[in-house]
């Protein structure tokens, strides 16, 4: 996805498999900002492995989420939002693979400078899987208040939205209101692991994002 000469891509990193990985990155190395779920950052070594891959860890939650970018790029500020309560044993759950399902979730917001000054907001998520509906349908309201809050005019979300097999009426409803554009990815797979489907998506707003 592109802004002028930036280029921005969201990954799950399958439990930091993607990050631990000796070429795990290699389909990264045309882009400029890296927003990715599922990676820990002394599980997976984050930062190391990233700068392997010539990237720069900005910023990680330590639960679940982080943004890298490359040599030049800034990132001037970050945010978490919670979108679930965030108690001692929610965040404890999230840090193991079953407790995921229970567990505390965030969504970051970053506000990124190009080498040449240009500034647009990122942001990225990861919901729970429709195994739990009304969870995940909370967690993506939570982020539509995120949205409202922010105002943001130029913003890009990368995220593993876990709407299996395809966005829900929660989702396309806070793209709507949000006034959010998604990436055409032509019924592309995004998850081939056990069974198929189309999880993450690209969202934008704003001038000169495409």
């Amino acid at each position: 996805m592109e802004t002028e000469n930036i280029t921005i891509a969201t990954a799950n990193a399958h439990r930091g498999e993607l990050i631990r990985e000796a070429d795990g990155l290699a389909p990264f190395q045309n882009v400029d900002v890296l927003l990715l779920s599922e990676v820990m950052p002394k599980r997976d070594d984050l930062k190391n492995n990233l700068e392997k891959g010539g990237f720069n860890l900005a910023y990680a939650d330590n639960l679940d989420l982080a943004i890298a970018v490359r040599e030049g790029f800034k990132v001037l500020s970050a945010k978490e939002y919670p979108i679930t309560s965030h108690g001692f044993l929610k965040r404890f759950s999230a840090k193991t693979r079953i407790g995921r399902l229970f567990g505390a979730r965030n969504m970051i917001v970053a506000k990124v400078e190009t080498p040449t000054g240009e500034q647009l907001d990122v942001a990225t998520l990861h919901p729970v899987p429709p195994v739990r509906p009304f969870a995940r349908r909370r967690q993506v309201k939570a982020m539509g208040r995120v949205l409202e809050k922010i105002g943001s005019d130029r913003l890009v979300i990368g995220a593993d939205f876990n709407h299996h097999p395809e966005p829900r009426k929660i989702d396309l409803k806070v793209r709507e209101n949000n006034r959010l554009l998604n990436v055409n990815l032509g019924g592309k797979e995004t998850f081939i692991y056990r069974r198929g489907g189309q999880l993450d998506d690209m969202l934008y707003r704003g001038k000169g994002i495409e």
